[in-house]
């Protein structure tokens, strides 16, 4: 799109908690009460209203403005919980320059320090990039570190522009940060907790879909992060309505039309269709996918659903994992999904929906393993016991390996992570495992999990040793069902203990 085209503004913007619409004339009270705050007036530059008549102009005139829409309009935006509707402030334009517009807000105090204007300002810097805008700019007292936080968050970075501004009888560093589109639209990553509102948003949303195209489903599957309760996740349902049969689709893509939903073909996925929702009705924000019922996506979205239900230390840790993920590179979805796929494809892989790269070993092996252990030797246990003579000097890759080549377990009792490279291995002795490594430099890439998926479904392991200050071991194997039993041992030559961890059921 030609970037010096703007398109008009969606009247309604909705976020996990918020909706963006047009300030009513009902909504004057409330207006009027953020107008005349004090500590709003201390913090945005506000007129000086003696009386809540005298803001009462503003009031209105905001509402007049927020009516209008089209790409020459002045912006504004009423900001009102989704909960019950009510306005707790507005975003507004302050200046425009081509496609570049400086936006300014004001959020009533009563709802500080809980995350809404940054949820808010994302959305409606993601619109402006979609309507053709290149860049959104915003500007700040320099000892208002709420909105600095705030822009930072929505990935606006400094300027390098500053000015002096004299409000209210003082004087005030005014900073300006800005956010630039890059030829795409660089929409933000927002993983937050577990909300019992998805389950019945999803409620919602099946019952609308069966109702116009149950004749020809066999199911309507909640899954993705939302349909695990606890589980951190992007505040988005996603949907599977599952065919009867592949001939019946026509006949649902026809019915979804009906009540409102667009289709857009697979998005380069097979085994899925998706449909966008473009209706007048106010809806939970929603992914919907019709699939077969022999699609391989669908079969993956319900192992990986089924596998987080069943599992809360791997749901636990999987929340982290995107959370992390979401922090890292909240405006880079591509190394989102990045981080997060050695994890679910460990889910994949071990309910048999990828190949394995875990094969026995071979003779040939030996020495690659004893590079690997020897790096994680000096990477993880080093820092613990400080011993330069062993993990420098008695600890060397050719003496491990000659050990490795001479055991009498070796190459049975041993299992190797190879997708190309050997990158990790296990050793398994009767139902315990004796060790597992992984590359330092390739870890929480999900080889360590592929390793104990492995032990566990085709070694039948159910015990471990592990060291008790090795807390990130403890974790991983916890996510995996072990826990402590117990039983504890020296760790031999030092003043550490290891403890026993096993494993129940499946």
């Amino acid at each position: 799109m030609n970037e010096s085209i703007l398109l008009p503004r969606p009247r309604i913007l909705q976020t996990y908690r918020l909706i963006l619409r047009q300030i009513r004339e009902s909504d004057a009270p409330d207006t009027v009460r953020i107008l005349t705050n004090s500590r709003c007036a201390e913090t945005y530059m506000l007129p000086d209203y003696p009386s809540p008549d005298d803001a009462l102009p503003l009031a209105r005139r905001l509402a007049d403005l927020s009516e209008k829409t089209e790409a020459e309009d002045k912006l504004v935006y009423g900001v009102a919980l989704r909960e019950d509707d009510r306005l707790i402030g507005f975003l507004n334009e302050v200046a425009r320059e081509g496609d570049s517009m400086e936006i300014g807000y004001v959020l009533h105090p009563d709802y500080w320090n809980r995350g809404y204007m940054t949820e808010a300002f994302r959305e409606v810097i993601g619109m402006l990039f979609r309507c053709g805008y290149s860049a959104v700019r915003a500007g700040y007292f320099e000892e208002n570190a709420a909105s600095r936080r705030v822009m930072e968050k929505c990935g606006l970075g400094l300027t390098g522009e500053s000015e002096e501004i004299d409000y209210r009888g003082r004087k005030h560093r005014c900073v300006y940060r800005e956010i630039r589109k890059f030829g795409r639209m660089r929409k933000a990553v927002a993983v937050v907790p577990y909300s019992p509102r998805w389950k019945e948003d999803f409620s919602l949303l099946r019952d609308r879909i069966a109702g116009a195209a149950g004749t020809f489903l066999s199911a309507v599957e909640h899954v993705g992060s939302t349909s695990v309760e606890g589980l951190a996740a992007k505040p988005i349902v996603d949907i599977d309505a599952v065919l009867i049969a592949p001939d019946l689709f026509p006949a649902v893509k026809e019915a979804l039309a009906g009540i409102g939903y667009e289709y857009e073909g697979d998005r380069g996925i097979p085994g899925r269709e998706a449909f966008r929702y473009v209706g007048a009705e106010i809806l939970p924000k929603h992914n919907l996918y019709v699939c077969p019922p022999d699609s391989p996506e669908l079969a993956r979205h319900l192992a990986l659903r089924d596998w987080l239900r069943a599992n809360p230390a791997g749901a636990e840790a999987y929340g982290r994992i995107k959370q992390r993920a979401a922090e890292d590179w909240p405006y880079e979805i591509e190394r989102y999904i990045e981080a997060k796929t050695p994890f679910i494809e460990s889910v994949y892989r071990a309910a048999g929906l990828l190949p394995s790269p875990v094969r026995p070993a071979r003779k040939e092996d030996a020495e690659r393993l004893a590079e690997i252990r020897v790096f994680c030797y000096r990477t993880n246990f080093y820092p613990v016991f400080r011993d330069d003579g062993y993990y420098f000097g008695e600890l060397s890759v050719s003496a491990l390996a000659q050990h490795i080549r001479e055991s009498e377990v070796f190459p049975d009792a041993y299992a190797v992570f190879d997708d190309g490279a050997v990158k990790g291995y296990c050793r398994i002795e009767g139902s315990e495992l004796k060790e597992l490594f992984v590359e330092p430099c390739l870890q929480n890439r999900g080889i360590g999990a592929a390793l104990l998926g492995y032990a566990i479904r085709e070694r039948a392991v159910d015990s471990l040793w592990a060291l008790e200050d090795n807390t990130r071991a403890l974790r991983f194997y916890a996510r995996f069902g072990f826990a402590p039993d117990g039983a504890r041992r020296p760790e031999s030559g030092t003043e550490h203990d290891l403890i026993r961890l096993t494993r129940n059921g499946d």
